[in-house]
């Protein structure tokens, strides 16, 4: 018995030394849905040493060492089928010795220390994609290929399908810093051209900072300002204007996650409507609201009511004015009280005063913009009722 096992030992003992560690070994081809994703070996069921496909195109996107499913030590990384990286790697990223290359000429863009996906002590004046090499980068979805270029640190231009999509800064390969959106739309004989949607500040792939939003909904006039002012996590957030989609002001103000909140100024066909206060996108609050424009050779005329609004029908207490502006800026507008007291579904309703020219005609009751009294006459109320900006 004793002998059996020494001589069982010695035949392991033989297997051992004759054993070729680089010698080949069964390969393992993985598949999903009858596509190839990995080719190479396994070690207890994950990844070891082998090539990743993209599923959808099926072209190589890396091929090295593996450590529990994830780029580690040595390998390369391909991006549309050209070589992008080779070096060492560490949990999916770039880190430690490896080099970078251009993946439309082939160049060799840098050499040397990368750290956790970003190249060591980055020299930021320098464009490591500039439009000498043209480098562009097509961003992928990292849940359905893994891992691609999503943590480069630099200037770039980047293109989806062939198009302009973003050119501006990255920052661990999100949008951080000054860029540009783009949009292609095919007009004009069914011509195709590059479109600007958005041109700002980016913080980690968002809006946020001040930036241009242009109109994208119809390509007619897709060259039109949309927006203009501060952003927040992709919302209009702080100061800014809004247009229509033939570029003339519709708001200007301030904006709360993409609705009129505060101080604004709402425009009507080019008109300014109402000064005041919003709430969730609706006049609310104290503000003067604009009507009934008139112009003649020298000036302006309209009519303004001053109160505390509830949306935009007049229901409360308000003064009217006439307010005439005249062209030559020499000369002081003019507010002229014509009305004070109660409305309700906009027409004098209540208990008010009635103007005209300053004069006090009547006060007293008013039913449906009819006072319901005797005319007041009395000379003692003889008197101009020009009220200052203030109100």
């Amino acid at each position: 018995m004793l002998s059996d096992n020494i001589n069982d030992l010695k035949n392991i003992e033989d297997k051992l030394d004759n054993y070729d560690i680089d010698s080949p070994r069964e390969i393992i081809h993985k598949y999903i849905n009858g596509k190839l994703l990995y080719e190479g070996d396994l070690s207890e069921n994950r990844y070891s040493k082998g090539k990743l496909f993209n599923l959808i195109t099926g072209e190589l996107l890396y091929e090295g060492e593996f450590l529990d499913d994830e780029f580690q030590f040595m390998g390369k990384l391909y991006i549309n089928g050209k070589l992008r990286y080779e070096g060492e790697f560490a949990e999916h990223l770039y880190d430690g010795k490896g080099k970078l290359y251009c993946i439309i000429t082939g160049e060799l863009l840098h050499d040397g220390n990368f750290v956790s996906g970003v190249i060591d002590n980055i020299d930021y004046s320098h464009d490591y994609t500039s439009m000498e090499y043209d480098d562009l980068i097509e961003l992928k979805d990292l849940k359905e290929e893994i891992i691609t270029d999503l943590l480069y640190t630099g200037l770039v231009n980047m293109y989806n399908n062939g198009k302009l999509y973003y050119k501006g800064s990255l920052v661990n390969g999100k949008f951080h810093g000054k860029g540009q959106l783009y949009k292609k739309y095919k007009v004009y004989n069914m011509v195709p051209y590059d479109t600007l949607i958005y041109e700002g500040e980016f913080v980690n792939d968002e809006k946020h900072g001040y930036g241009i939003e242009y109109n994208e909904n119809n390509k007619e006039y897709a060259d039109t300002i949309l927006y203009e002012g501060r952003f927040v996590s992709n919302l209009y957030h702080g100061i800014g204007r809004l247009y229509d989609i033939d570029g003339y002001l519709l708001y200007e103000g301030e904006f709360e996650n993409n609705e009129f909140n505060g101080w604004g100024k709402l425009y009507n066909n080019k008109k300014l409507y109402f000064e005041g206060e919003f709430k969730y996108d609706e006049i609310c609050g104290k503000g003067r609201k604009y009507s009934s424009y008139k112009y003649s050779d020298d000036c302006i005329t309209s009519i303004i009511y001053v109160g505390e609004f509830k949306g935009e029908n007049l229901n409360g207490y308000y003064k009217e004015y006439t307010l005439v502006e005249y062209y030559d800026k020499k000369l002081n507008k003019t507010k002229i009280l014509n009305y004070e007291g109660y409305f309700v579904n906009n027409l004098y309703h209540g208990h008010g005063k009635l103007y005209n020219d300053g004069v006090l005609l009547y006060e007293g009751e008013f039913y449906q913009d009819h006072p319901i009294g005797e005319e007041i006459t009395n000379e003692q109320n003889n008197q101009d009722f020009e009220v200052s900006d203030s109100e």
